[in-house]
């Protein structure tokens, strides 16, 4: 996570009275390289705000968490592959398997490992308990 603006301009006041990053880094408890980097980013671009975080934004934003939560609070039996084919049904965009189970899991939600069928008599949780 990115450090705030307002503090990023605080360490570069406290640079500007104190030539060692390593001091100011501790009044503030942050990294050394962290400050030695804002002083290069200062000097190249002028420019204290951090750059955007890497890599693509997310498939599932935040819009389409609410959306995949509301379909698991109606429909908590609902298998991996059902909530998959009723996403789009209900204002999501079309997504794989894996970024509905990714979602899930980064929502904390959890959700039904396999369809509903009758318990086989050669199961093993079964036979644990005879």
């Amino acid at each position: 996570m990115a450090y705030s603006l307002d503090l990023r301009q605080k360490v570069l006041a406290a640079l500007a009275t104190e030539s060692s990053s390593e001091v100011v880094a501790e009044r503030f408890g942050i990294s050394g390289s962290f400050v030695r980097k804002l002083r290069v980013r200062m000097n190249q671009t002028g420019d204290p705000v951090a750059k955007s975080p890497p890599g693509k934004p997310r498939i599932v934003d935040s819009e389409g968490e609410g959306i995949l939560r509301t379909l698991v609070e109606k429909r908590p039996d609902a298998t991996l592959d059902k909530l998959v084919r009723l996403f789009p049904r209900h204002g999501g965009r079309k997504v794989s398997d894996t970024t509905i189970w990714r979602t899930l899991y980064r929502m904390g939600l959890s959700l039904k490992k396999r369809p509903s069928t009758r318990q086989s008599a050669t199961d093993p949780i079964l036979s644990k308990h005879e």
